[in-house]
């Protein structure tokens, strides 16, 4: 299973980016789409194309939303899945990685805000990493090739 997470902090426009790329696979990629109905969430859809088939969970802020993505994976039978994420240092990250047994299968793309207090210096530390993992992962594939 491959993970593509949209990660940073509440209100920063996660879901709204989710929805963007659904829309973007399926008008320029052929891909079909199917609504989900998941409890305690609006927007789930499984996306199509040949054999492939992609889980987009746009919104996965709380624990209850987290707990339906298993079902979902599991009834679904995904190759990929598509999620929004919350960035370093929140709870919801932690649980998120946890109950998917993330570890190396995923990329992450940083969706940030201005972050004050103690934990700037984590946050933005995982903002760059995130940053530079996206640049090396675009720069090792054609048609750059670096």
């Amino acid at each position: 299973m491959q993970f593509l997470l949209f990660s940073g902090p509440q209100n920063c426009g996660k879901t709204t980016s989710i929805l963007y790329y659904k829309d973007l696979l399926i008008s320029k990629y052929g891909y079909t789409s199917t609504h989900i109905v998941v409890p305690h969430l609006t927007t789930c859809y499984i996306l199509e194309k040949g054999t492939t088939r992609i889980l987009v969970y746009p919104d996965a802020d709380t624990a209850a939303i987290m707990d339906e993505i298993p079902h979902q994976i599991l009834s679904g039978k995904v190759d990929f899945v598509i999620s929004a994420n919350r960035s370093v240092p929140d709870w919801q990250r932690n649980y998120f990685f946890k109950l998917l047994g993330i570890t190396s299968n995923f990329l992450e793309i940083p969706l940030g805000r201005m972050v004050r207090g103690t934990s700037r210096s984590v946050a933005v530390t995982w903002y760059l990493d995130s940053v530079l993992k996206i640049a090396e992962k675009i720069g090792s594939q054609p048609p750059f090739s670096f």
